[in-house]
């Protein structure tokens, strides 16, 4: 471009103002009709002001607002320079140019607000990554299909489907996964399984696509609902999906991407503990639909030569002699609240399959969350296992079912008092120490301490449920999640020993109604007269915890 077309150019936004002399206003506009470069960037910045004054229109009330406000302070705030300094500046603020700048501030506000949130949808609400925990929990069924892929070492990848049905309101759930066999030397053999598992309120059903055979179990409504939570909270794929309130931090929106004709927000979130991830999630803004989901994590460090192509999913994995195995999980098909078919969750063998377990056998599924002790101390299980989020204290359910033991715990356990100590069974796990060495680096002395809460009885076995306070400062909420812990056992007497057990909790109890629903629902369970002991409530139970922290000193 010509020097001279360059400050025409500049002098043209001065010619559209109309504050351009008459003769410098003929010498610019026979320049602009005779050149047609000049001529496109006037018709340009006249579009342009014509959009401009449309959002003016639009906006008048705001302007308006801005306006009265503006004006107010200033004669507030210039009312010792006199009138005539205050009318100055009112006939300043009711010109053309002002309003359209003051437009244009809304404006800009506008688009940076939406750059970082998204654009609003019809309802004016636009979705960004503070809405995923809200609307992945309130949704009444979910449907999601993708991939679990492993990089290793001198290895090809390996990659697993998956792919899960949850119904929240009816309590029905269908997973559909390959697994591949670890070898004893860290990589994947070469075999696979493939396996589902599907229940409603009446059954469970185990099917083993590999060896063609089916298995079932009797289910009820409680565990129902709580298997369904406990998929949704330690599955291998759908903890981390099932995003957290405390996890929010740390996430931002990177960019943005067109799938089948939709365009979504990506967030992306990169984190160092307790190990190598990167999560991101593709975020439609006007409906808050989920259109991807992508989670990776790395053994040891994060790969600094992992590259990502432009093309979504396709990653350059280059591990260095010191690195070992990196995972990737995605999911590619996210369905929210839409009709789940009845015939997804029916309860019946395939045609060819050999049933080991038939209906008319099936076993009720003993013990809930039923986790058996080490060989070292028999006969001692863990039914249930929950964490408080409000202050971070543990609630577990665990019994000796040691015949011998057995006939004398009636008067064991009618003996116990709430924040009392634990039942002297023939194995106690008197303490809780985190399991994950970060927790272990920043909280190295702290340890959960058992004092009884409550029994109940059903059947022959006693259940021993035993809350653990920690004696300082537990981990930082965004780990509770995925905290696990290291139950130190002792025998009665006492040999010396201090035996281990690691433990991950069920779920994380967040409010009083989920206390009721699968702590009190749990005691329930595991009661002969199907009911929770009296005087056990949320409340209650929290005000315990901050008796005994206090007794501890913390």
């Amino acid at each position: 471009m010509e020097n001279t077309c360059e400050k025409i150019q500049e002098q043209i936004p001065e010619l559209m103002a109309g504050t351009m002399s008459a003769e410098k206003t003929a010498k610019l506009v026979e320049h602009i009709n005779g050149c047609s470069a000049c001529s496109k960037y006037l018709e340009a910045l006249q579009a342009d002001d014509k959009l401009l004054c449309e959002y003016v229109e639009a906006m008048q009330t705001a302007v308006t607002q801005i306006e009265k406000g503006a004006m107010d302070a200033l004669d507030g705030s210039l009312s010792d320079k006199g009138v005539a300094f205050s009318s100055i500046w009112r006939t300043i603020m009711k010109s053309r140019i002002t309003k359209v700048a003051a437009a244009a501030v809304i404006i800009i506000g506008v688009l940076l607000v939406l750059n970082y949130v998204g654009s609003p949808g019809p309802t004016g609400v636009a979705y960004g990554i503070s809405d995923v925990p809200g609307l992945l929990r309130s949704a009444k069924t979910l449907h999601v299909k993708g991939s679990r892929t492993y990089y290793l070492k001198g290895q090809d990848p390996i990659s697993c489907p998956v792919e899960y049905w949850m119904d929240f309101e009816k309590l029905r759930y269908r997973r559909k996964a390959v697994y591949r066999r670890r070898t004893s030397e860290g990589g994947f053999a070469d075999d696979y399984s493939e396996h589902e598992v599907v229940f409603d309120t009446t059954y469970k059903m185990g099917i083993d696509h590999t060896n063609k055979t089916v298995r079932f179990f009797r289910h009820r409504p409680f565990l129902s609902q709580f298997f369904l939570r406990v998929y949704r909270d330690r599955d291998v794929f759908l903890r981390d999906f099932y995003l957290k309130s405390d996890q929010l931090d740390g996430f931002e929106k990177t960019g943005q991407e067109e799938i089948d004709g939709v365009m979504f927000d990506i967030w992306e979130k990169k984190e160092n503990r307790p190990m190598q991830m990167i999560s991101e999630y593709w975020i439609e803004p006007s409906t808050g639909e989920l259109g991807r989901y992508f989670f990776a994590f790395f053994y040891d460090r994060y790969p600094n030569r992992a590259r990502r192509h432009d093309k979504y999913g396709d990653f350059e994995v280059l591990l260095d002699e010191d690195e070992q195995e990196w995972h990737e999980n995605l999911l590619t098909c996210i369905e929210r609240d839409k009709p789940l078919p009845d015939e997804l969750f029916k309860i019946e063998a395939p045609s060819g399959y050999t049933v080991t377990i038939s209906k008319e056998e099936a076993p009720a599924h003993g013990g809930v969350g039923y986790t058996t002790f080490p060989p070292t101390m028999p006969n001692m299980t863990v039914s249930l296992r929950y964490t408080l989020s409000e202050d971070g204290s543990v609630i577990m359910a665990w019994s000796d079912r040691n015949d011998e033991s057995l006939k004398s715990q009636a008067g064991i356990f009618e003996a116990l008092e709430p924040g009392g100590p634990l039942p002297e069974l023939t194995f106690v796990p008197y303490a809780l120490h985190p399991l994950f060495s970060v927790f272990r680096e920043k909280n190295e002395s702290i340890t959960y301490v058992g004092c009884h809460l409550a029994y109940t009885k059903k059947g022959n076995i006693y259940y021993e449920w035993s809350i653990y306070i920690p004696d300082s400062d537990p981990p930082e909420s965004e780990f509770k999640h995925k905290l696990t812990y290291d139950a130190l056992v002792r025998r009665n007497p006492d040999d010396g020993q201090i035996r281990g057990l690691g433990l991950i909790p069920d779920t994380i109890i967040t409010s009083s109604e989920e206390f009721d629903a699968f702590v009190l629902g749990g005691m329930a369970e595991l009661s002969d007269d199907g009911k929770a002991p009296e005087g056990i409530t949320y409340e209650s139970v929290l005000q315990l915890a901050q008796q005994i922290r206090e007794t501890l000193g913390n």
